[in-house]
């Protein structure tokens, strides 16, 4: 969508300026969140590049290996359409996240399984996950 997209800044419509000004009025952004958390198994020190010590942590030991990484999606040079799939509640949902912390090449993957048939021009849909929404959100 060129409304998301900086590389389309240059097709953007009258219409599409007017929305992202109402967006900004409103204090939400352009780019929404494109995280996706991957969990990695107890003793994995694959990522302990991305170690940080926590407060109450002893300064001389090594600092902690992550227990969760993240996949960024944002950046529309790196990433693909998946980042524009929304959410919908289950059973409404159609399509489901899976991810490996380690895939053949080392990297983390993160891809979208249908739970359903899918119908020829249907928003593609998953569950957010509770820990996306903050108190008060009405989901759907």
């Amino acid at each position: 969508d060129r409304r998301y997209l900086s590389s389309l800044a240059d097709t953007l419509t009258e219409e599409d300026r007017e929305w992202i000004q109402s967006r900004l009025e409103r204090g939400q952004t352009l780019t929404g969140c494109y995280l996706y958390g991957i969990s990695l198994p107890d003793g994995n020190d694959i990522y302990g590049r991305f170690a940080r010590k926590a407060a109450d942590e002893d300064d001389d030991g090594p600092p902690a290996a992550p227990k969760r990484i993240y996949v960024d999606a944002e950046d529309e040079r790196e990433s693909l359409w998946t980042r524009f799939i929304n959410h919908a509640s289950p059973p409404h949902n159609n399509v489901n996240p899976k991810s490996v912390h380690e895939s053949w090449d080392g990297q983390p993957r993160v891809w979208f399984m249908a739970n359903r048939d899918i119908e020829e021009g249907e928003e593609l849909c998953f569950d957010y996950g509770e820990d996306y929404w903050l108190e008060g959100d009405e989901v759907y």
